[in-house]
């Protein structure tokens, strides 16, 4: 059952067989919709995200400065999720956004704003070009993460070596995961995905290709220097 505060609006939902007490207690959370501060929604079920994006759509959320949306839904694909314009209305105030296990264009918020944001890996990964089209419309973004897959290493490095790339200025802390090899994972970011003025790197999962040294990677070395660079799990690059 979902918890609701009428300045905190946290909602916790493992979806029953049917919907009933679900579309009540949403009924109750949009009464109090201009004065959320944050949102969070955890669903196991597909048709719990479909009716939070249904729900959110175009509407207006003058104070929020938090939104969170994660599925734990194994067969959750495209097909069951359609495209909405969540809180069209606008988020003048949101600067924190965290996205985990559904596709990121099903449920994202307006990003202008936006200076924190995370996107965790979904059942399907999106293609390079929709991974910039995000980041594009994020213009003051100062810390980004990605956990897993979240986009197609492959589409990433095609795009760099077609010289698509996204200039983020303002980006000082990223963190992703090198799940794939490094030459499709690391080089495939880091020219798809520029940002000069870098002070933290984290890049996780290194150990999985035994002796890689990141510092010797071309796009790495293109990196700002002094910046601070931390191989999880691994020792400390400087």
């Amino acid at each position: 059952m979902p918890f609701l505060h009428p300045l905190n609006a946290s909602t916790n939902i493992q979806l029953p067989e049917t919907n009933h007490c679900v579309q009540a207690q949403l009924n109750i959370a949009m009464v109090e919709v201009s004065q959320w501060h944050s949102f969070t929604y955890h669903c196991n079920h597909p048709n719990g995200v479909l009716e939070i994006t249904e729900r959110l759509a175009y509407l207006s959320a003058p104070i929020l400065e938090s939104f969170k949306l994660k599925a734990s839904i194994r067969d959750l694909n495209g097909s069951e999720i359609q495209d909405h314009n969540i809180f069209l209305g606008g988020t003048p105030m949101l600067a924190h956004v965290h996205i985990d296990g559904v596709d990121p264009f099903s449920c994202l918020p307006p990003l202008s704003f936006v200076t924190s944001l995370r996107l965790e890996e979904a059942t399907e990964q999106i293609d390079g070009k929709d991974l910039l089209s995000i980041l594009e419309s994020s213009p003051v973004l100062v810390s980004l993460h990605f956990r897993g897959t979240v986009a197609e290493p492959t589409d990433l490095y095609h795009l760099a070596w077609m010289r698509v790339y996204i200039d983020i200025q303002t980006l000082h802390f990223f963190s992703f995961s090198a799940d794939a090899s490094p030459k499709y994972c690391i080089d495939g970011i880091f020219n798809a995905i520029c940002c000069p003025a870098l002070e933290s790197l984290t890049i996780s999962n290194l150990d999985t290709w035994g002796g890689v040294q990141p510092l010797e990677l071309p796009s790495m070395q293109a990196l700002p220097m002094p910046s601070v660079f931390h191989v999880c799990a691994s020792r400390l690059l400087v």
